[in-house]
């Protein structure tokens, strides 16, 4: 598993104060530097905070020099770095194979945000209603991705706040591949000797258990297939396997 499990994520931003959020699967001392062209480079480190042997949580929040505040009109980047029990970890080795610039909006290379702009006209606001992975239709969160590619470099055409104003995220009704995923990695985070026995592990196997219902979307022009994967699942819960292997048992029990 790489270092960052969720995040990073931009939390309450003031003239006076940033805060970046980030789930990580290992204790750290977590280093928040953040730039901009009237203040500079300031930063503030915060240790986590343990929620289970594989999830540890921290807020980070720095602030500039009281004489130089950041200001609307201006975009800032920001970057992470983190001190581990192994050693430094930077914010792009964190990531795994998932490098830190496809999380920055061209010409940058970082992370960045912007202020909410001083006139209440200039404000851009975003709403969208009830966040469901599974709906029909197309994913309107795309939008909102192109929006702030087009604007990226002018700090008032940026979208400012986004308002989710629907009354639930749909926590009763998860798609079937979903709650499998989010199941799985429940096992990762509060499992310490799984976590022991996938160490070294790459990206390209998935974690199966006894009797646990599989839904592959990704063969078949993606028509769901069932599995209950009894052959082979592990007496102890969880087990690894290739996800050839997987397609491949799905397959045979689906046919």
């Amino acid at each position: 598993m790489p270092l960052i499990l969720a995040g990073p994520m931009l939390r309450q931003v003031t003239p006076r104060r940033v805060t970046v959020w980030v789930a990580l699967r290992a204790r750290a001392d977590v280093t928040l530097n953040v730039a901009g062209p009237s203040t500079g480079s300031f930063s503030a480190t915060r240790a986590t905070t343990r929620i289970g042997p594989n999830l540890h949580l921290v807020a980070v929040t720095a602030m500039p020099n009281a004489s130089t505040p950041m200001e609307p009109g201006e975009v800032y980047q920001y970057d992470l770095s983190f001190s581990t029990d192994a050693g430094s970890v930077s914010f792009d080795t964190a990531l795994d194979d998932v490098v830190a610039v496809s999380l920055a909006y061209l010409p940058y290379t970082k992370p960045s945000f912007a202020l909410p702009p001083a006139d209440l006209k200039d404000v851009r606001l975003i709403q969208g209603s009830c966040r469901k992975p599974n709906g029909g239709g197309y994913d309107a969160f795309t939008i909102l991705d192109q929006l702030l590619q087009a604007s990226a470099t002018a700090p008032l055409g940026r979208p400012h706040q986004l308002l989710l104003t629907g009354d639930q995220i749909y926590a009763d009704e998860v798609a079937d591949v979903l709650l499998l995923m989010l199941t799985d990695a429940a096992e990762l985070v509060k499992s310490q000797s799984l976590c022991e026995r996938l160490k070294g592990e790459r990206r390209g196997w998935v974690v199966v258990s006894r009797g646990r219902d599989v839904v592959d979307r990704a063969a078949g022009g993606g028509r769901a297939m069932r599995s209950s994967l009894e052959a082979g699942a592990s007496c102890c819960g969880p087990r690894w396997v290739r996800t050839g292997e997987l397609h491949a048992v799905v397959h045979a029990a689906a046919a």
